[in-house]
């Protein structure tokens, strides 16, 4: 007899002799010091249709399998050293969060304070974001939509890729005192579009002229009042015709495309 596996040999008699391992067994067992297992530990595998318990502490804390909810739960808070998965047990491991089960591959997701999800998220109250919000970053060719006020996307705000445009699915009410448009490099031409595709009804900067453009009639209901300017402005090429101006001595100016002409008032142009 192997004298280094008697010990075993006699803790296997004596469970036996107590019914461990039967349907039978209603024994209670408390062991002080470590337990080494190599192999299987099963609880519960003799009755399918109870909760399976494991005690710690002085027994308040429990981790235990719910057999009514079909689910593990734990009696306090988990810490866990290392990243959640949660979808697929034989999923590829990855150094992140993931909730799903492919693997992120564009955003450059590290490590533990990272998480990725693969499918939606819906958020019951105030989701508060430090930092930047990315959408439809996987992918330049599609449109992409923060959908509000219903779940049927009635109200939102897209990127039309196509277009290359945001669209607002309402009006916008802007409570700042100013409002910017164009003011990222400053050096191309800007389009307050109105009436439809196509931006044929616009109120444009012109970069490379210098000066603001409305491409169609304008009507005032109250007065037009243009300052008086103590210089004349260029009038010498094509860029600058049509251009109108009042100088110090109340005359109203057109640029010709090479010079000043008065339209009416007392002064000269000049």
């Amino acid at each position: 007899m192997n004298l280094r596996k008697t010990p075993y040999l006699i803790l296997f008699v004596v469970l036996m002799s107590m019914g461990i391992g039967t349907a039978s067994a209603l024994v209670t067992i408390t062991l002080a010091g470590d337990v080494n297992i190599e192999g299987v530990l099963g609880i519960g595998i003799n009755d399918a249709g109870n909760n399976d318990v494991i005690k710690f502490d002085d027994g308040s804390e429990t981790l235990q399998w719910d057999e009514s909810k079909n689910r593990f739960s734990l009696s306090n808070e988990l810490a866990i050293d290392g990243p959640i998965q949660v979808g697929a047990i034989s999923a590829t491991p990855v150094t992140y969060h993931r909730f799903g089960t492919t693997t992120e591959s564009v955003h450059g997701l590290l490590g533990v304070t990272d998480v990725f999800i693969q499918d939606d998220l819906e958020v019951g109250d105030t989701a508060l974001i430090d930092g930047w919000l990315y959408v439809g970053t996987d992918t330049d060719s599609d449109t992409d939509v923060i959908c509000m006020d219903d779940s049927s996307c009635s109200e939102s705000l897209k990127w039309n890729t196509n277009l290359g445009r945001f669209e607002f699915s309402e009006r916008l009410l802007v409570s700042a005192n100013v409002l910017y448009v164009g003011t990222v490099d400053g050096f191309d031409d800007y389009f307050i579009c109105m009436d439809g595709p196509g931006c044929t009804k616009a109120i444009q900067w012109d970069d490379g002229r210098g000066f603001f453009r409305i491409t169609d009639t304008v009507f005032t209901e109250k007065t037009f009042q243009a300052m008086p300017l103590a210089a004349a402005p260029v009038c010498s090429t094509a860029n600058d015709f049509g251009k109108l101006y009042v100088d110090n001595s109340d005359a109203f100016c057109y640029c010709s495309g090479s010079a000043w002409i008065k339209i009416v008032g007392a002064g000269t142009c000049s």
